[in-house]
């Protein structure tokens, strides 16, 4: 493989790795509000992990 080819490879999976995590992010959006209390969700602070229980 050239130094041509190699490049391009790291330019495209770079690209693929950015577009997995922005078409992964809203799935674990919805994830963290349905775990989270609903104040935490009026006042933005989202986690997967719940800070309490409900």
């Amino acid at each position: 493989m050239n130094k041509k080819a190699k490049k391009f490879d790291y330019v495209l999976a770079v690209i693929f790795v950015f577009l997995v995590i922005i078409t992964i992010y809203p799935f674990l959006n919805v994830l963290a509000i349905s775990f989270n209390d609903s104040t935490d969700t009026i006042k933005n602070v989202n986690f997967i992990i719940p800070r309490k229980l409900h």
